[in-house]
This record gives C-alpha cells, sequence and structure tokens, in this order.
C-alpha cells in the first residue's frame, strides 16, 4: 500500500484515504452527490490526555480522597505499567491497613480508656 503525505498539515497517511486522520483536510475531490464540508479536527498532541493517563491524580485519588476505592482508576489507566499498578496496590493495601489501625488506636487508647478510668 502507498503512502502519501497531507497537504496541508505533512502527516504521512494511506493513498486510498479520502481525508487526512490528522488534521481533516479533504485529499480527493468530492464525488456527485457527495458532501463537501469537512469537521476540522484538533491536532492530537493539543488534546488534554484523559484523566487516566495523569499519574499524579491517581496517585492523589488513591492516598488522599477514596483510597482502595481509587484502585479501578489505577488498573484502567495507562499512566502505570502492570509492575507499577502492582506495586500501587499493595502499597494502598498497606496504608489503608495503617489508617485503619491507627484508627483502632486513637479510639480505644485515647477516648475509650480515659472513659473507663472515669466511670471507676
Amino acid at each position: 500500500m502507498k503512502n502519501i503525505n497531507c497537504s496541508h498539515c505533512r502527516t504521512e497517511i494511506d493513498a486510498e484515504d479520502n481525508f487526512c486522520r490528522n488534521c481533516g483536510m479533504r485529499l480527493k475531490p468530492a464525488e456527485r452527490g457527495e458532501f463537501t464540508r469537512v469537521q476540522m479536527v484538533s491536532e492530537p498532541n493539543k488534546l488534554r490526555p484523559p484523566p487516566l493517563d495523569n499519574p499524579w491524580l491517581i496517585l492523589m485519588m488513591l492516598f488522599f480522597v477514596l483510597g482502595p476505592l481509587a484502585l479501578p482508576m489505577l488498573w484502567h489507566g495507562r499512566a502505570f505499567s502492570r509492575p507499577w499498578k502492582w506495586f500501587w496496590t499493595l502499597l494502598v493495601i498497606v496504608y489503608t491497613l495503617f489508617l485503619c489501625w491507627l484508627l483502632w488506636f486513637i479510639t480505644v487508647k485515647m477516648i475509650l480508656e480515659p472513659l473507663r478510668q472515669l466511670q471507676f
């Protein structure tokens, strides 16, 4: 298959394409009865990445906002490789267990024990 360059954006495209996949420019003349309007698309590098591709957003959701409930965001996104996903998953589990222990410790040692001492 022969490749050509778009006359508008110079992107390499297939010779059989009617429109440039990058900028939307018409490559072949319109046939009779065919629409001639083309919606221009913005360049791919100017588009904002999806939120699941932002590693800082995912880490913030894992450790400060949702905790383990944000693990599906981690695993469905493309921000981390599979070994890093396992690393962050294990770290979130340990972090969550630590927070649960800390909550238990604060409740029992700092609130319930002084209340028990006041009763006697």
